[in-house]
Order: structure tokens, then C-alpha cells, then sequence
């Protein structure tokens, strides 16, 4: 049992034997912890049991159990071709060209490629699908080589199979293929490990009992791991042995290996072994979390993975180490930290103790006494501390009492000459060798005196700080308690938890509620980086001698500079996080070496971070579609997805293929080049109701914020126009408005022709009814002018100018009242007729009569049908009036069908001889018959006479048709 160093000859007699049987009974306890997480049912891994692994060269993560093939993209563990494959699955073998192949373990052995969405059985030699195998890989030129009973298959990069069976090892079964770093393979026949190169003879390495796994190595090493859990190295010389289980104290099944950086990994059925460089392993099982041992991988992150029966294991960062209450921590709540030669104190929630290298490792050493409190190191190298002894000193091994008082050391700061300034629970004290002296005259309450923290600024300022408020006095008075104080308050900062002092001069204060405060212009104001801070609570503010300072507090750790240019007020240089391997990031003290490690004291343990953790930078993360979804339901990936314009509800899942701190991503999207990147913090995205056109997604992801995916995740797509959008459509409107405004020109044009027929109408009926009788009164008015005329000749050519006169009264009244827009209806029309009948039949001579029926049309009749049945009907009245001498006149209008019929009938003479051989108002009344649409006859009734007889439509048809006669013109 490991003693303590530690001698208590300045203690009383009766402690020091306590002390004594204390340290004798204080052993090394196991080895430390490392940050692990599980992935299994909860997290999607719905049948755990992992039987392989793989990383694609995208980044994907697939993963092999006992109940099927999971992809796994950092957000979601997916069942992958579960009606093809039959689990579990032996083996992957993954491609730099991005093609992985599947070994199954069950059943023939079938090889199959993993395609988009599901797998494909893989093609051998004989074109039928590959069978047998019981191993695969891929060497650097991407060539597949696959371990097939006695026999091994190549295919090369065009697909053509050769088989290879060397006599040497023929009738040895051929179980394991690994491709060399270098170039070719190593393979297991038998028992032997031969070695492949090209254009070399086949090697013999050497000879292991039933190997499990080859790592290959470079330089022409191969590591072999046997099922008895050894592992040998094999070389061109003498075989050697790197590691035994059993003799480790870890018997068990050999299972993997793996390598990262200079630690090689093996797994054994019940244990996980670290065998660092030159150092003795590391030996992780059960009691530390894992359940059982399984395949192993190192992905292109560093993260180490694990499968095992109980689901699968990632260490995040393998190299950083944990010490918790299962490694011998009195608690997990880790608090202080302070190193003395090559002893580590940390102290806890629950008491304190040291860790020290012993037999190649880190041990825990566990001290009689109990304390919380802080602890400081001197420039000597004495350690002093407030325990349950009172105040300790610890130096060259001795411990030594200097002051009886049971208090917490809470801050601490070394003035001039050498004199150390302790803030404790009972005020300031002043050491000199061991002996502490209270400093009286602080402005604090006598009954809660405490110093929060303590600080000696380079202008022999004294700082001092009790809850909220701040106080400070010139070192030299202050010592003497001879000086007026000179205090702030800062409402809201509960209390200071350190002080810090700038190259620039300036002076940082950490509070527990308000961040970090500066002192500018004689005032504590915040910094303006506080906005960025996880929270306000800052534990300490540790010096690094990288340059700047740790602000380490409730889920911060970072390292800054301050920099009053920067909107901040300061420039982050490091901060830790899950990518280093902390459990949580949540510190509460931190101590940096000179070689660059970092301790951490966490509520989950303390923590150590090795120099390459922490510079292990995040790469910006490959970003992958995986998956498409249109109003809900998943559709393929393809090239260019067409979406109608009315069902446009896009989302689009992306994956940042990055699993070492998933909590860091964040990511970036817009929609095509040029276009501004808009912020996420998840990697689904939606698109409702986007206006047509074509677009091009891009998602980039960061771990930092700063360095971003140098080639986005794209996805392109549009969105289809409505119908009346698109080119037939808008092609078709173009020339159906061409159409229109031609028929617009036509109708016009039409309508000024028709009004340019109107008015040559009007100006042709002026002109033969008004021109000819006003030229008849002009002659008849000379010759009443004249002396020649006897009187009775004189009054007749005077009746006859009143006749003419009142003619052309009437003509000029006909053809007012048909352009008149107040009389378009049919019933105003035969009115009319009626009207001027009587006016022709007034004497007693002939008799004039009118048959109309009771109801009319209501509709308005058109100019022109109103003019052309106007004029029929007079014209027909006047020749009845002027040629037929009869004694009866009949106006007849009635509905017929579809059209009405207009009867002039009288029972007279007929037409005269004259009228029939000119024909000059019978071919006028054809006319305009024609022009309306209407048909026209003359015929001789039943007991002489003539009847005229129109036929015409209410509405006149866009085009005059020619007139075909309902009945043969007696007249010719």
C-alpha cells in the first residue's frame, strides 16, 4: 500500500498519530475515467448489439447489429434495406471513391453495395451474386479484395474479378483482408499473416493463433490481435509481444484494434484497452461505464467509437482524461485546484486530496484532514490551505500548522516583498514565514468579515472584495490599518470571485452574477463580450502562459486577450467544449502546466486536457441532404424536383457529418448564389408558397462560427408557373389579345363604315326625296313667277307647290324620326306606319285599316332595321295611295316563328305598266330587304289587287344576304 509523503512531526502528538493512521490507510485508487457517450434504443438504435462499424468517405456513420444495418448522419439512427439485408452484418468495407460494401454474417455470406436507399447484391466473378466471403476490403487504388474460402478475389476499378491461390498457403482458409496504408493487403490464411505489395513476391510476417483483427501499420508492420486476447506486432524480425489481457489483469475474448494518434486501442469482450506510446495500458470496463466490448473506429473527427451489446459507445476525445468518486475523488463537484512539484490538488465538495504519476499512471492520494477550501501555492512552493486542522502549510513533504483557525482560504495575492495576503471567511490576513496576522480596519461587518477576493494592483492599490462591494487603499496603509477606504458598490454582481490584472494595466473583476467588469475612468462597468457568455456566473480568472487569461465559470472556459478595439473588449484565442472531450462545460477553477495540459474542476469530475486535445481545431463539417419531403411525404432526391406552383411546401433535412460536439453546429442557408446567408441553428429547413422560378439551396455548417463548409450542401429545384403563366399559355394570350385588337380594328372599322353608309343614306334620301321636291318647287314657284300664266293655271301650280311642299314635309319627318333613339321599338315603328296611312287615306274615297297584334317585343330594334321596314312600309303605302285607285287599304304586321311579317294589301288596279318597266322603287325595296336579312314578295290576292309582303328578323344579321323571294314577283 502507497504511503503518503507527507510527515506531521509540527502537530500535536495526538493529530499527528490520527494523521499518521490516516495517510497509512491512504492507498492509489483506479485508473481515471474518460468521456463517454451510449447511443441505443432512446437515441434510435432500436436493436443495440453492435457487430461492425464504418465511416463512409461523405462521413456517414453505418453501423451493424444484430437487428440490421442503421445509417447513422449525427441526427437520426436510420434502418437501412431491412427487406434485403439480413442481419447482422459481418463486415464494411468502405471506399474513398464513397462505395461501401456489405459482408453478411449469416447465411451464405452474401456481398452486397449500399446504394441510395437500400443495398444491390454485388456481381463476382461468374456475373451471378457473391457468395462465401468472409472478409472485404478496399486498398489506396480502390481496388475491392474479398476473402473467399481458400481463395482471394480482386476487382478492379473497371469491375473485372481475378482470383488469387498461391500455393503457399493452399488448403489454409482464408478469414481476414486489411489494406496497407502503403498500398496492398495483409491476409490471414491459416494461422499465417502474409503480406501482399505490388510487384512484390507474397511475404510471410508470421504465424498467430487464431487472430481476430490486423491493423496495419506503417513501415511494413502489421499488428495482429488473437482470440485470446493478444496482441502481437509483427515485423520482418523477430515477432513481439505488445500486450497480453490476461497478463494485464483483463482476461477476455479478443474482439478489435484500432489506432489514433500514438495510442493503439483493443477491444476485449468485457474491457477497452488504451495502450499509449511507451506507457503501460490503460484498462477501461464495467466499473467505468462500458458494458462489454465490441468493433472499433476512429472516425475522420478522432472520436474513437466502440459497439458492444449494449449499444454504441463514442469517446469523443479519448486522450482527455476524468477522475470521479469511481476513481477514488471524495465527490464528483470538483472545486479548487493548485500543484506542488509533481502533486496535483484538487478539492471537492466532500473534502481534498492529490494525484501523483506513480507506476505509469495517475493515482489519488486522500489526506487525513477535510477541507474545502481554495488552496495557494507560494513562490517557494509552500502549499497553505484553510482545513478542519486550521490553517495548514505543506512543504518538502511536511505539514505544518499556522493558525489555529477553522476557516475556508477563499483569495490570496502576494504583496510587496514577499508578504502574502489571504482572504478568509474571518477577514485579511498578512503571512510571513508561518505566521498569519490579521489585518484590522477593513470596512466590512464585524459579524460577516469575509474576503471574496484579494488583489495587489501594480500601483500599490490594494483591492479587496465582500458581496457587492469593492474596496480600495494603498498597499503600505492598508497593512498597518492606517488608511481611509475607498469603496464601490455594484448592485447585482452577488459577489467577486476574482480579480485580474491586464498587461494594458487595466484591472478585470469576475463576478457570480454580472460577468466580467473592467475598471475605466474610475468605474466598474461590464464588458461588452458578457453578451456572449453562456452566463453571468464567472467563477475565476486564471493567467495562461499561452498570454491572456481563462475566464472559467457555469458553462464557460475560454481563453481571451483583451483587445479594447474588438466590440467584446476582448479576442477569444481557445475555448473548450465537448470537441475536447469535457463532460460539460462547466468550470469552476482551471491550472495550466507548462507543457501546455489543462486541469478543469466540473461538477461531473476533475478533468484533464493533454496538449493535443487542445489543439485539435474543428475542421468545418461536410454538410449531406438527407432527406426531401413535399407537403409531408418523402420523395427522391433527384436531380431537379419540379413543384406546382399551388403544393409547394418544400423541406429539406441536411446534416452537418460532424459528431465529436454536436452542440457546437451551426449553420447557414440561402436560396442560390449571391444571395445573403441567413442563420440556423437546426438543419431542416422550410419553403411555403414560393413564387415561381428556379432555385438552388445551399447549407454550409460551422463548429466555430467563423471557419464554414468550403463546399455547401445544394439542392435545385423550381417551382412550375399556373398554367396561364407558362409560354403556351402566355403565347396563346398574345395572340388572342392580336385577335381581339384585330377585331377591335375590324368592328371599328366596320362601325365607321357603317356609320359612313348611315350618313351616304341620309344624304341619298335628302337627296331623293328632299332635293328632287325642293327642285320641282323651284321650278313650279318660276313659273308661278312668270306673266304667262292665266289665272286658273296660276292657282293650280300653286296647289301643286303645297302638295310637294307638304311631301317633303313628310319625307323629312320620316327620316327624323327613324334616326331618332327615342323610338327603337317595334310597336313606335308600326305606330308610325299606322300614322302615316292615315294620312294618305284621309278622304273618304279609300278606306284604310290596320291589323296588329296585342303584345309587342320589348327589345329595340337597330338603326338600320328601323330605317330599311320604315321605308318598305311607306313605300308600299305610297304606291297603293298613288297607282292602285282602291277602295280598301290593309296594314298587316304579325309575329311568324322567329321573324315578324309586314302586309301592305289593296284591293286596286294593281301595279301600273310604267312602275313595273322601270322597277326603280320595287329593286329599292329589295335592297333594303336584303340589307336586314329579310325576304320580300308582291302577289296578286284573292280578288285583285296587290300585296306586299316583308318577312324580316327583329335582329338583322351581321352581313346582308342575298334576297330569294318567298314568292315568285308577279311583276317580274
Amino acid at each position: 500500500m502507497r504511503r503518503s509523503p507527507f510527515s506531521l512531526a509540527a502537530l500535536p502528538a495526538q493529530g499527528a498519530a490520527l494523521a499518521l493512521l490516516g495517510l497509512a490507510f491512504a492507498g492509489p485508487a483506479p485508473a481515471q475515467e474518460r468521456h463517454v457517450r451510449l447511443f441505443a434504443a432512446e437515441a434510435g438504435l432500436s436493436a443495440p448489439g453492435v457487430r461492425s462499424l464504418a465511416q463512409d468517405a461523405a462521413g456517414f456513420l453505418w453501423i451493424g447489429t444484430v437487428g440490421g444495418l442503421y445509417r447513422y448522419d449525427g441526427i437520426e439512427m436510420r434502418r437501412w434495406a431491412p427487406d434485403v439485408l439480413t442481419p447482422p452484418v459481418r463486415e464494411f468495407a468502405a471506399a474513398p471513391t464513397g462505395e461501401v460494401i456489405v459482408v453478411q454474417d449469416e447465411g451464405d455470406g452474401a456481398v452486397f453495395t449500399l446504394t441510395e436507399g437500400g443495398a444491390a447484391p454485388v456481381a463476382g466473378p461468374e456475373g451471378t451474386p457473391l457468395t462465401r466471403a468472409r472478409s472485404a476490403a478496399f486498398d489506396a487504388r480502390g481496388q475491392l479484395w474479398v476473402a473467399r474460402a481458400d481463395t482471394l478475389l480482386r476487382r478492379d476499378r473497371r469491375g473485372a474479378w481475378r482470383a488469387f491461390a498461391p500455393a503457399a498457403w493452399r488448403g489454409a482458409r482464408v478469414r481476414l483482408v486489411r489494406a496497407a496504408p502503403e498500398g496492398g493487403f495483409y491476409l490471414v490464411a491459416g494461422p499465417v499473416v502474409w503480406r501482399l505489395m505490388p510487384g512484390a513476391p507474397l511475404q510471410r510476417m508470421g504465424e498467430v493463433d487464431r487472430a481476430v483483427d490486423l491493423l496495419p501499420q506503417p513501415g511494413g508492420r502489421v499488428l495482429a490481435l488473437t482470440f485470446g486476447g493478444e496482441v502481437w506486432e509483427l515485423t520482418d524480425g523477430p515477432d513481439r509481444l505488445r500486450f497480453s489481457g490476461l497478463a494485464a489483469g483483463a482476461p477476455g475474448r479478443g474482439i478489435a484494434l484500432a489506432q489514433r494518434g500514438s495510442t493503439l486501442w483493443v477491444s476485449i469482450d468485457h474491457y477497452l484497452v488504451a495502450l499509449p506510446s511507451g506507457q503501460p495500458p490503460e484498462i477501461t470496463g464495467t466499473e467505468h461505464g462500458l458494458v462489454g466490448g465490441g468493433p472499433l473506429l476512429v472516425d475522420h473527427e478522432g472520436s474513437l467509437w466502440m459497439g458492444s451489446f449494449g449499444g454504441l459507445y463514442q469517446l469523443p476525445e479519448p486522450e482527455t482524461a476524468l477522475w470521479t468518486e469511481r476513481t477514488g475523488l471524495p465527490s464528483n463537484h470538483t472545486r479548487f485546484l493548485a500543484r506542488t512539484g509533481d502533486s496535483l490538488w484538487v478539492t471537492t465538495w466532500q473534502g481534498a486530496g492529490y494525484l501523483r504519476m506513480g507506476a505509469g499512471r495517475w493515482q489519488f492520494h486522500t489526506p487525513p484532514w477535510h477541507t474545502v477550501s481554495r488552496m495557494h501555492v507560494g513562490r517557494d512552493g509552500t502549499l497553505r490551505m484553510g482545513s478542519s486542522w486550521g490553517f495548514l502549510a505543506i512543504r518538502g513533504g511536511r505539514v505544518r500548522r499556522v493558525h489555529p483557525t477553522r476557516t475556508g482560504l477563499l483569495a490570496f495575492d502576494e504583496g510587496p516583498a514577499g508578504t502574502l495576503l489571504l482572504g478568509t471567511g474571518l477577514g485579511l490576513f498578512r503571512v510571513e514565514v508561518d505566521r498569519m496576522t490579521p489585518i484590522p480596519g477593513l470596512p466590512f461587518p464585524e459579524a460577516e468579515p469575509w474576503v471574496d477576493a484579494v488583489r495587489v494592483g501594480r500601483a500599490d492599490t490594494l483591492w479587496v472584495a465582500h458581496d457587492e462591494t469593492i474596496c480600495r487603499a494603498p498597499v503600505e496603509a492598508a497593512l498597518t490599518g492606517r488608511t481611509a477606504w475607498m469603496c464601490d458598490t455594484i448592485p447585482g454582481i452577488a459577489h467577486v470571485t476574482a480579480f485580474a490584472e491586464m498587461p494594458g494595466g487595466t484591472l478585470w473583476a469576475a463576478t457570480n452574477r454580472l460577468g466580467v467588469l473592467v475598471r475605466r475612468a474610475g468605474r466598474w462597468v461590464p464588458l461588452p463580450g458578457n453578451r456572449a457568455l453562456p452566463s453571468g456566473f464567472v467563477q475565476g480568472l486564471v493567467p495562461s502562459p499561452r498570454g491572456g487569461v481563462w475566464i472559467v465559470g457555469v458553462g464557460m472556459a475560454l481563453r481571451v486577450t483583451e483587445d479594447p478595439a474588438a466590440p467584446e473588449g476582448w479576442r477569444v484565442h481557445e475555448r473548450l467544449t465537448g470537441w475536447h472531450g469535457l463532460p460539460a462545460v462547466d468550470a469552476a477553477d482551471l491550472l495550466e502546466d507548462p507543457d501546455g495540459t489543462l486541469w478543469l474542476t466540473t461538477p461531473h469530475g476533475l478533468v484533464r486536457v493533454p496538449p493535443a486535445a487542445r489543439d485539435a481545431l474543428p475542421r468545418p463539417p461536410r454538410v449531406a441532404l438527407v432527406d426531401v419531403r413535399v407537403d409531408g411525404h418523402p420523395v427522391a432526391r433527384r436531380a431537379a424536383l419540379a413543384l406546382p406552383h399551388d403544393r409547394n411546401r418544400l423541406e429539406l433535412h441536411f446534416a452537418a457529418l460532424s459528431f465529436r460536439d454536436p452542440g457546437r453546429l451551426r449553420y447557414q442557408v440561402r436560396l442560390g448564389p449571391g444571395r445573403p446567408w441567413a442563420e440556423a441553428s437546426q438543419p431542416t429547413f422550410r419553403w411555403v408558397d414560393l413564387s415561381p422560378g428556379t432555385y438552388r439551396a445551399e447549407v454550409r455548417a460551422s463548429l466555430d462560427g467563423v471557419r464554414w463548409s468550403p463546399q455547401p450542401a445544394t439542392f435545385a429545384f423550381r417551382v412550375e408557373p399556373p398554367w396561364y403563366q407558362r409560354g403556351w399559355a402566355l403565347l396563346g394570350f398574345a395572340l388572342a389579345g392580336a385577335a381581339a385588337l384585330y377585331a377591335g380594328y375590324r368592328a371599328r372599322l366596320a362601325y365607321l363604315l357603317g356609320l359612313e353608309r348611315q350618313r351616304t343614306r341620309i344624304a341619298t334620301d335628302l337627296h331623293d326625296q328632299v332635293g328632287s321636291g325642293l327642285g320641282s318647287i323651284s321650278i313650279l314657284s318660276g313659273v308661278l313667277a312668270g306673266d304667262a300664266l292665266a289665272e286658273p293655271d296660276r292657282r293650280q301650280v300653286a296647289h301643286q307647290i303645297a302638295a310637294t311642299a307638304e311631301d317633303l314635309g313628310g319625307a323629312l319627318s320620316d327620316i327624323i324620326w327613324a334616326l331618332d333613339p327615342r323610338t327603337p321599338t317595334l310597336q313606335a315603328l308600326a305606330e308610325r306606319l299606322v300614322e302615316h296611312g292615315r294620312r294618305l287615306f284621309a278622304d273618304d274615297v279609300t278606306a284604310f285599316t290596320a291589323d296588329l297584334p296585342e303584345t309587342w317585343p320589348p327589345e329595340p330594334l337597330a338603326l338600320p332595321l328601323r330605317r330599311a321596314v320604315l321605308l318598305v312600309g311607306l313605300e308600299a303605302l305610297h304606291n297603293a295611295a298613288r297607282h292602285a285607285r282602291a277602295r280598301h287599304v290593309t296594314l298587316r304586321l304579325r309575329p311568324d316563328r322567329r321573324a315578324w311579317l309586314l302586309a301592305v294589301r289593296d284591293d286596286g288596279a294593281g301595279l301600273p305598266t310604267e312602275v313595273r318597266a322601270g322597277g326603280r322603287g320595287l329593286e329599292g325595296m329589295r335592297r333594303r330587304a336584303a340589307e336586314i336579312g329579310g325576304e320580300i314578295a308582291w302577289g296578286t290576292p284573292r280578288g285583285g289587287g296587290t300585296e306586299v309582303v316583308l318577312r324580316f328578323p327583329l335582329r338583322p344579321l351581321r352581313r346582308p344576304r342575298r334576297f330569294l323571294g318567298a314568292r315568285r314577283d308577279p311583276h317580274g
